[in-house]
């Protein structure tokens, strides 16, 4: 797979990450499912750990790199798990209760676990995404 690549503009430096802030993609506007996307914002913010800071000055414009490779972990992690864990939810509520009420609750506060779970995962993402700078 390809890399994703946006230009962006630093807007934070310290000894060991940047903040670094970017307009949606050219690539958004391209694609069916940019209104249901959780990126539709037009401004973002990233946070990259870096070796040296001194090599960056807030104002420099940079560009943040990702592989396709893990932009698609990403997004199985943050849309496509947890639909699949929704629809199981459900599927298996109503073959075990036949209540559409009560299918609906349990499948929905399914994620009610899955999202703070992913939280706390947090430090692991961060060291398993190996987003760049150039």
């Amino acid at each position: 797979m390809s890399e994703i690549v946006h230009t962006a503009i630093v807007t934070s430096v310290s000894k060991d990450a940047i903040t670094a802030s970017f307009e949606r993609s050219e690539a958004c506007g391209k694609c069916a499912l940019k209104d249901a996307c959780g990126q539709a914002k037009e401004q973002h913010e990233i946070s990259v750990a870096i070796d040296d800071g001194t090599k960056y000055v807030v104002g420099q414009k940079v560009e943040v790199v990702i592989s396709g490779a893990q932009a698609f972990y990403a997004a199985f992690w943050g849309y496509i798990l947890p639909l699949v864990i929704v629809l199981a939810t459900m599927t298996v509520a109503y073959v075990l209760t036949a209540d559409e009420t009560l299918c609906a609750v349990l499948s929905l506060s399914s994620l009610v676990v899955y999202y703070p779970t992913m939280l706390g995962l947090r430090k692991y993402f961060n060291k398993s995404f190996q987003i760049k700078i150039r």
